[in-house]
């Protein structure tokens, strides 16, 4: 048995003889400050020169305006004394876990003062544009450790900075691009098991950045725990005897470590146990988005050189283009075949890179655009809690980091001048296949409605609205944030409506897509009455077919500062049929129960009709009562029972037994359903 003590200088010497201690020297720091300076002037040139940080964003589509929110919302509601994990400033009276959303607390911490100075339209761009740079940092500074060498690390830092997983993330996903910290966490975690660290050091620089990656985003966190705890079991199989003392050691302090940061984050991890249960059921599909096989060859249109060429093949990857950042190119598979074949670390280093690619791939093979159905190993994984929210091609992230370390090792590794012309000619070549392109900016939508001096004038403080375009049509967010919070809207993107909201997909769908239902008079009627909205604010953009139908409600209008007010009328004299509990509508005539719902008839007379569904068995036993009046019901699967309820009416509607369709018709929907409704108001 080996003693610590012996086993700490044996295992020193081994690594000083490929170069792992040595002590850094004021050529490593002068070299790791230009390493920033370029990596900084690189990113500037490609995301941001002649763009303004005040008036424009980085990115396209609505996913950026959700990240310049919560850069404002964290600090705002800390300062007025507000729980910031629960918000009802959007979704109004339901409101947001903001646990389960990307809200990234620890960025909106970091960028505080700028926050403060110029507003968080400011500090977007400014994380938007340093985010590559801090990966490529943090990347470079690994790679030095383990190499000692500059010129290796540079590029080793831009593979992985400049990946393009990175640069498609960077069309919008500011929790994903931000990834500085995973090779951080490698870097001390390799310190700690060379002995430079002590264990105290370790955890006290684990912790917080542990926490960090908490604050960024809960998924690169948890699968960062996931390829974290698979990287350590690949090094322990790979490992000597004497080297798996040191990382069975390390494995404890880890633990350690995880332990501090779920007592320290437990207040925020409490509200994402909470959130769990109200989870809405709309969440992006693991399956969808995964990595297609040919995407690691063909570039997409993030990519500058080729996306033209392979543009037809490129359409029809899965998912979209800021979810599919597997591309390496030909060059760097060739560099990679290098470092596998020659390194002596290729082993390990080999079966962590293709565990990723594999796990990246999703539950089953996706080649060309066409689902195989060949079942995959992250099948098995994608059923634990939490992780299985997980979206596999994000898993690239970790795959391009095993290329950046196997790359600089490669090119530290050449001996003689030849070899590194070679090398260092082809990884120049790799990283000119990575090259993005410029990422897109999009104009602040400012309306003089909402600035702070007029909308005092226009609305009561604290009023809650709808505003138009909808949801992630909209710029309702921005234009909440430039009243400087003065309101509540029931809405406001997040990717998805709150679970509480699912009675409502009909009336959302029409308000996004500017479509009215056939009956749109009684459904936003009744979404304004049952959200408690005071005024529906039109502003620029709004749909034509929208606008008619609220011209057609006769509610007390006005124009101001470029927003046309709609003043929803006192609600004891509106005619409108609301339903809710356990219903999923849609724009079609028949839709879902669950297990029991209500329908309030204000004023108005509806027809219900109810049908059978076959998979519920030989019939629905339905129990309607109608203010207090109970009517039982047994519907056959094909039998239709038709009521008809009066005006200023509570209904209850119970039905017994209830299935569900993951069980009976294997489409992956959790949800209780039973029969079928269709509810005409009259």
């Amino acid at each position: 048995m080996i003693r610590p003590s012996n086993f700490s200088s044996e295992y020193a010497r081994r690594l000083r003889s490929i170069g792992f201690l040595s002590r850094p020297s004021v050529r490593s720091s002068v070299g790791g400050l230009v390493a920033f300076v370029f990596y900084t002037v690189v990113s500037f040139l490609l995301f941001a020169a002649g763009h303004s940080f005040r008036d424009a964003y980085m990115g396209i589509g609505p996913d950026p305006v959700i990240f310049i929110w919560c850069l404002n919302w964290w600090p705002w509601a800390l300062a007025h004394g507000i729980n910031p994990f629960i918000t009802k400033f959007v979704w109004y009276p339901a409101g947001a876990n903001l646990t389960w959303f990307t809200s990234v607390p620890a960025a909106a911490f970091l960028t505080l003062p700028i926050t403060l100075l110029w507003g968080p339209i400011v500090s977007w761009n400014v994380l938007s544009m340093l985010a590559p740079v801090l990966g490529a940092i943090s990347a470079f500074l690994l790679t030095l450790y383990l190499t000692r060498n500059t010129s290796a690390s540079l590029f080793g830092g831009y593979l992985f900075g400049f990946s393009t997983y990175e640069s498609a993330q960077l069309l919008g996903h500011l929790h994903l691009d931000l990834v500085f910290v995973p090779p951080l966490l490698v870097w001390i975690s390799l310190a700690r098991l060379h002995r430079r660290l002590a264990r105290r050091s370790f955890i006290a620089l684990a912790t917080p950045l542990l926490l960090v990656q908490l604050g960024l985003s809960t998924e690169v966190f948890a699968t960062s725990v996931v390829f974290g705890t698979a990287t350590w079991l690949v090094f322990f199989m790979c490992a000597t005897i004497e080297d798996r003392h040191g990382l069975w050691h390390l494995g404890w302090e880890i633990c350690i470590t995880m332990a501090l940061v779920g007592l320290i984050a437990s207040p925020f991890l409490y509200y994402v146990v909470v959130g769990a249960r109200d989870l809405s059921a709309v969440i992006s599909s693991p399956q969808q988005y995964s990595a297609d096989l040919l995407n690691y060859i063909i570039p997409t249109p993030v990519t500058r050189l080729g996306h033209s060429v392979f543009a037809d093949i490129a359409r029809r990857f899965t998912g979209n283009f800021s979810e599919s950042g597997a591309y390496l190119g030909l060059p760097l598979i060739i560099l990679l075949a290098g470092g596998f074949s020659t390194l002596r670390q290729r082993v390990p280093l080999t079966i962590l890179f293709f565990l990723l690619v594999i796990c990246s791939l999703g539950p089953s093979l996706w080649v060309n655009g066409i689902n195989t159905d060949i079942w995959l190993p992250w099948r098995a994984i994608s059923h634990l809690p939490i992780i299985r929210y997980a979206l596999p091609v994000r898993f690239t992230m970790f795959a391009f980091l095993v290329v950046s370390i196997t790359i600089a090792l490669w090119l530290a590794d050449a001996r003689s001048v030849q070899m590194r012309v070679s090398r260092y000619a082809l990884a120049t070549v790799a990283c000119l296949f990575l090259l993005p392109i410029r990422i897109p900016w999009t104009r602040l939508p400012t309306v003089p409605f909402f600035e702070p001096g007029q909308i005092t004038r226009m609305l009561p403080e604290g009023d809650n609205v709808i505003i138009l375009p909808f949801d992630q049509t909209g710029a309702g967010l921005i234009w909440q944030i430039e009243s400087g919070m003065y309101f509540t809207q029931t809405g406001g993107y997040f990717g998805w409506p709150p679970a509480a909201f699912a009675p409502d997909a009909a009336t959302i769908q029409a308000l996004v897509t500017g479509i009215p239902t056939t009956t749109f008079a009684n459904d936003i009627t009744a979404f304004a009455v049952v959200h408690h909205v005071s005024d529906v604010l039109a502003g620029p953009g709004t749909p034509p077919g929208i606008l008619a139908g609220l011209d057609a409600l006769r509610w007390p209008s006005r124009s101001a500062g470029g927003v046309r007010v709609f003043q929803v009328p006192d609600t004891r004299k509106l005619q409108y049929v609301a339903v809710r509990g356990d219903y999923w509508s849609s724009t079609r005539k028949w839709n879902w129960m669950g297990r029991h719902i209500t329908i309030s008839t204000h004023n108005r007379a509806a027809r219900l009709l109810v049908k059978g569904y076959q998979p519920v068995g030989n019939g629905v036993k339905l129990r309607v009562s109608t203010n207090g009046k109970v009517t039982d019901f047994t519907i056959e699967p094909t039998g239709v029972v038709t009521l008809d309820l009066p005006m200023n009416a509570d209904v209850s509607v119970e039905a017994s037994p209830t299935f569900n369709p993951n069980a009976v018709i294997h489409n992956g929907d959790s949800r209780i359903l039973s029969v079928l409704i269709s509810l005409q108001p009259l």
